[in-house]
């Protein structure tokens, strides 16, 4: 599958097209901010689980695109994996600010305080809020995989090379995620 982007010329461009000719345009973030703009809040929102939080790393993301976009590597991966690479790190970022590293000893004196039951977070229909919240208790990688893959909407070669992985690992990744998920959420 080829991505298309249009140039602010209105000319339809591929990744491959971008890789033989020129660097990236303020246009084409234009167009790549119409065709990702969805996908990256969904990734952003399933990641941090506040729609409001979710606007605002979506917003820092393409402000991040635009101003590096002469940065932008075509033998490095496509327009999409580069963009959510940007999410993926703003989304750290944002947590790096948020929520500074605490002793380990405060951990020791505050345990989890769950609060709803299994049985309340399967209703038949997940929400994404829902989803974001079982999302907090997996370890970092396995929900980024699921973020990427399932809320982003990347394949599992996209998602690797976004992670930085093989796609076997990042395959599995995702695969122990889900199950997981099913232990958290009682299915």
């Amino acid at each position: 599958m080829s991505l298309i982007i249009r140039s602010s010329k209105g000319h339809r461009l591929t990744a491959e097209t971008l890789s033989t000719s020129r660097r990236l345009t303020t246009g084409d973030i234009a167009a790549l901010y119409e065709d990702h703009i969805t996908a990256i809040y969904r990734y952003c929102l399933a990641r941090t689980g506040s729609p409001a939080e979710a606007e605002d790393l979506a917003a820092e993301t393409f402000r991040a695109a635009l101003e590096s976009m002469a940065d932008y590597d075509p033998d490095r991966g496509t327009t999409s994996v580069w963009l959510f690479g940007i999410a993926r790190r703003k989304v750290a970022d944002h947590y790096r600010k948020a929520h500074p590293a605490l002793p380990l000893e405060w951990a020791e004196n505050h345990p989890d305080q769950t609060t709803s039951s299994p049985e309340d977070a399967v209703d038949g229909r997940l929400t994404l809020a829902q989803a974001a919240a079982a999302m907090k208790r997996l370890t970092p990688d396995r929900a980024e995989a699921l973020a990427l893959h399932f809320f982003a909407g990347l394949d599992i070669g996209e998602v690797a090379v976004v992670m930085k992985r093989r796609p076997a690992a990042a395959k599995k990744l995702v695969q122990r995620g889900i199950s997981d998920l099913r232990s958290i959420l009682g299915g």
